[in-house]
Formats: C-alpha cells, structure tokens, sequence
C-alpha cells in the first residue's frame, strides 16, 4: 500500500491502531478526507480476483451505522487497502 504512488500522494501514514488475523489497521491523515482509517489486509496469491473486487464494490455502496464508511479502496499485488471513515471511541452515529 505505502508503495502505490496513487496512495503515497493522497495519505499521510501514522501510527498502527490494530493487527488482527485479516490485516493491520493504520491511522492516516489525507488533504481530501482529514483523519481516515486504512485496513491494509494480506491478499493470497491464489485469492480469486473478482471476488476480492465484489467484496470492494459491496463496501464502497454499503451504509450502516454499525460499519465504517468506505471511502477508497487501494489494490496492489498482494494486499488490500481500504481507506475508511475513522471512528474514535465510538460509533459512526
């Protein structure tokens, strides 16, 4: 994700709020979006492509007041990168 050129111009990388089994979440800051989340999750390289892309498509659309806000999504060759809506200390309502 850092090494993407579109990423690296738009996000600020800061400190690592988690790490779980599916990926590690950062604290970002971007000119556009002010504090944002970024999930960057692990890819296999056996991972079906357009699955991973319909789950992306699914996100971007869905709104919840239990589920951050998708605001962009980053794809390299072995990972996922989501920029969302951060949420500090609380929902997103």
């Amino acid at each position: 994700m850092r090494g993407t050129p579109e990423f690296a111009a738009k996000y600020k990388m800061g400190k690592r709020l988690a790490s779980g089994s599916f990926g590690v979440v950062f604290k970002a800051s971007s000119r556009e979006a002010g504090p944002v989340a970024v999930k960057v999750i692990q890819v296999p390289p056996q991972a079906n492509e357009a699955e991973v892309a319909a789950e992306v498509e699914v996100m971007a659309v869905l709104r919840n007041p239990h589920v951050a806000c998708m605001i962009e999504a980053f794809w390299t060759t072995n990972s996922l990168g989501n920029a969302e809506l951060l949420l500090v200390g609380g929902g997103a309502h």
